[in-house]
């Protein structure tokens, strides 16, 4: 080997005295990526769902479109 080359336990070493220094700087990085994502950055989809829950009748396992869109109208009125 060369001189100029480092050992692994040079490199503990060398981890192990900038510890602090490697975790402040990791914790700073993640602070700025979260400031930076959640306030700077607009999201750029938005997404909405609507849950339409229909009463069940026996016997009928199929509802119809004239039921559901009386079910619809309820809900909308609901608001």
């Amino acid at each position: 080997m060369s001189s100029s080359a480092i050992s692994v336990e040079e490199i503990v070493h060398i981890v192990k005295k900038r510890f602090g220094l490697l975790l402040f700087m990791g914790l700073l990085g993640l602070a700025i990526s979260s400031v930076i994502t959640f306030v700077v950055v607009t999201p750029k989809y938005d997404a909405t769902t609507q849950l339409l829950i229909n009463k069940v009748q026996k016997g009928d396992s199929v509802n119809s479109y004239q039921e559901t869109q009386t079910d619809l109208q309820l809900t909308f009125q609901a608001r």
